[in-house]
């Protein structure tokens, strides 16, 4: 019987001081966690110490002792802790108030991270605290106690009938609560299984990964019900036999058993989260510039909400890998899908932030847009996509920064217009008559427009790299992201490119016949990569003197450019960096329904055709202006760039877009001398000499000219509440400002 004792309190000593290290554990990882279910845990955790406490420094010395070294009522205090006040908080009270918590995240999680607060679990634990130790205080009373029997190694009522009853009481209390707390749980497996409720997981899970949310829940819900096995052997189960060592069993190691068994515990509606925590290694910012919304699309899928965002990459291990849940609400039903992010970025550059597309599939008809991290969510306004455009070819255009080449963008329109392609321009800042006049034409319908807006955080909780300095020039790569997602399903070609690049179909009358001839009708080309010829050349101050002819008479061929422009087909890409996709490159694709191996798309390189970049313009003289000498096409010395006929009726559209009369004012105030061109050209060329270096325009150290208005883009700037691992930001209500000058 000696060696037995020995044994025992060896048992509980080691039982208690695992119990206390893993609970602590339980602390030190959720202590910094603002959710309830946290909160609920700690409170959880910290009666489990205080019950292995009362073990180590109790039942184990009284155990080797074989007798109690201390009065009497601190048996009876101890007792308290073992089978009342904490014990009431680690059993029934927070397995009650996390099946409750779990329960309302899988049914409506997003009500509950809209409507939960966090006082009011500080409150509920408080009041739970104080409601477990009120309902001790009775065993506090002689001949009513709860204490630890040395000569059975055990807690256990003492033979009263006063302590029986209380224990009685208990037991009941914690059936009773078991079995609510049960019943809440079928209820939400059931919803779990068959995906009904209003937070319906997502379809297109594997069934695979289904089956392991199921197993782990049911395994959550087997412990939610050890505090009721607990409670059944220490209140019938020990009487069934007398050895000390079944006695034993039933009370000391049943009692540790459940308590470390709860430090060791993860809930299976953590299982998404805590996933996410360990690719999290920091809080950071994410702007997000506009959210799609597809009921059908070609290569997005049914019901595809496709986000385009700048995100700083280090707060997550890889931003590829990241995933984010999505819920889309109809009238009827809200559904809950896990979102991908795809990032777009030079990978020579270090730019911290980077091009992101967020995408997924959500619920049809939708009316609202919602996402979340781990540790809030946000409601998105959201757009359609475009269902028609004006020609099947679409060229999206750069941001203008610091824009005062007007000359270019009359040229691209009507090159553009002449061939079939239509012109979407994004406009950052420009000087105020040049914007103007861009504005009237966008008005008129000669091309589209859109603002785009500087990355800006209203609102942070910590220091941040400003965004500006950080991303590669004005962040085309999300402004062409953008524009794709527009045109996805209008147009069968998306080509991207600056104000100043130029392309003239070789061989073919149209953009769309050159485009369609070079895909040859293959499914392995993501796109056709054009290389890019830097041409010096003449241009002209006034109106007047525009001239196609002029500018290709006195090119001069330059430098081709290690990094070209992509020409798509919309349904191959879902976004792009600033000269190709690096995403779509990495896409397999299978030819047949057999499972051979798959192909991977890549990019066709075109060696007959190039764009020409005319963005070293000098101011010409008039015998220059006289040139009429056509160049041939640089990559195909046999073929002239294009012909008479379609020179003159580029010309022509030119002039008549001069003398629209709404355009007259703007156009007589347009800029007759380079201000900023040439010094930002400068600046960024010196950015580019140095590998690695993030070519940005925000480092440029520009003059300022109040004689030279300009025009900004602007908005309301909000930010959402501060969230894990990412802040999100956006601006609504676009407008320009005279107010911000050009480099703001």
């Amino acid at each position: 019987m000696i060696e037995f004792r020995y044994f025992a309190a060896s048992v509980m000593l080691v039982m208690s001081l695992a119990v206390i290290c893993l609970n602590g554990l339980v602390i030190h990882r959720m202590y910094r966690e603002c959710e309830g279910f946290h909160k609920i845990c700690i409170n959880k955790a910290i009666a489990n110490i205080l019950i292995a406490t009362a073990f180590l420094v109790w039942a184990a010395p009284c155990s080797f002792l074989n007798y109690l070294y201390l009065p009497d009522y601190f048996n009876v205090f101890f007792g308290q802790i073992v089978g009342w006040g904490p014990y009431l908080m680690s059993g029934p009270f927070t397995q009650l108030c996390l099946t409750v918590n779990r329960a309302v995240a899988v049914s409506c999680p997003y009500w509950f991270n809209k409507k939960h607060k966090f006082l009011w679990t500080k409150v509920s634990l408080g009041g739970l605290w104080m409601l477990s130790i009120v309902m001790s205080l009775p065993a506090m009373m002689d001949g009513c106690s709860y204490i630890f029997f040395v000569e059975s190694v055990s807690w256990s009522p003492t033979d009263t009938i006063c302590s029986r009853n209380l224990s009685q009481y208990v037991t009941n209390l914690v059936l009773l609560m078991a079995i609510i707390s049960l019943s809440i749980n079928m209820i939400t497996i059931i919803k779990i299984a068959i995906g009904l409720g209003g937070g319906v997981m997502d379809q297109n899970l594997s069934k695979t990964r289904k089956r392991k949310r199921r197993n782990m829940f049911i395994q959550c819900v087997i412990q939610d019900c050890t505090h009721t096995t607990d409670c059944m052997l220490n209140t019938y189960v020990y009487t069934f036999y007398s050895a000390q060592w079944f006695q034993f069993l039933c009370g000391a190691v049943s009692a540790l058993t459940v308590v470390m068994m709860d430090g060791g515990e993860n809930p299976p509606e953590k299982l998404f989260h805590d996933k996410m925590m360990l690719m999290e290694t920091g809080e950071e910012n994410a702007f997000i510039h506009s959210a799609y919304y597809y009921e059908d699309s070609k290569s997005l899928g049914k019901n595809a909400v496709a986000i385009v965002a700048t995100m700083h990459k280090g707060a997550v291990t890889d931003l590829n890998e990241y995933v984010m849940r999505v819920v889309g609400t109809n009238s009827t039903r809200r559904v809950v899908t896990e979102a991908k992010l795809s990032t777009e970025q030079d990978p020579e550059e270090s730019c911290e932030y980077t091009t992101v597309l967020i995408q997924a599939n959500t619920v049809d008809s939708m009316s609202k847009l919602e996402f979340e991290t781990r540790t809030g969510m946000l409601e998105l306004l959201f757009s359609k996509q475009k269902m028609e455009t004006p020609k099947p070819v679409v060229f999206c255009i750069a941001p203008l920064f610091a824009a005062e080449q007007w000359q270019s963008l009359l040229t691209q329109l009507h090159v553009t217009k002449k061939f079939g392609a239509h012109l979407h321009v994004y406009m950052m800042t420009m000087l105020e008559n040049y914007y103007q006049m861009v504005r009237e034409m966008g008005e008129l319908g000669l091309m589209s427009t859109q603002s785009w807006h500087t990355v800006k955080f209203s609102q942070v909780a910590r220091p941040f790299l400003e965004p500006s300095r950080n991303m590669e020039l004005r962040n085309p790569a999300a402004a062409f992201t953008d524009c794709l997602l527009q045109y996805k399903e209008a147009a069968q070609f998306v080509g991207f490119m600056e104000i100043e690049d130029l392309l003239f179909p070789v061989n073919a009358n149209y953009y769309y016949e050159e485009f369609e001839r070079e895909y040859e009708g293959s499914m392995q080309i993501s796109a056709l990569y054009y290389q890019i010829v830097e041409e010096q050349s003449v241009k002209y101050a006034s109106p007047d003197q525009q001239s196609l002819r002029a500018l290709l008479a006195n090119a001069q061929p330059g430098e081709t450019l290690r990094r070209g422009r992509s020409i798509v087909r919309t349904e191959r890409y879902n976004s792009t960096w600033t000269h190709y996709s690096t995403q779509a490159e990495r896409q397999p694709i299978y030819l047949s329904e057999q499972g051979e191996q798959p192909h991977h798309l890549s990019k066709k390189a075109i060696t007959t055709n190039a764009f020409l970049r005319f963005k070293n313009l000098q101011y010409g003289t008039e015998d220059q202006l006289n040139a009429t000498v056509i160049p041939q096409n640089p990559m195909s010395q046999d073929s002239l760039l294009l012909n008479e006929e379609a020179l003159k009726e580029i010309e022509e559209g030119i002039r008549e877009t001069l003398l629209l009369p709404t355009l007259q004012e703007f156009i007589k105030k347009l800029p007759t001398e380079d201000f900023y061109s040439t010094k930002l050209r400068e600046c960024l060329d010196e950015q580019k000499s140095g590998k690695g270096y993030c070519v940005n325009t925000k480092s440029c150290k520009l003059p300022s000219n109040d004689k030279i208005p300009c025009r900004h883009s602007d908005g309301l700037y909000h930010s959402g509440r501060i969230m894990k691992p990412y802040t999100w930001h956006f601006v609504t209500e676009f407008y320009f400002t005279r107010n911000l000058g050009c480099y703001e």
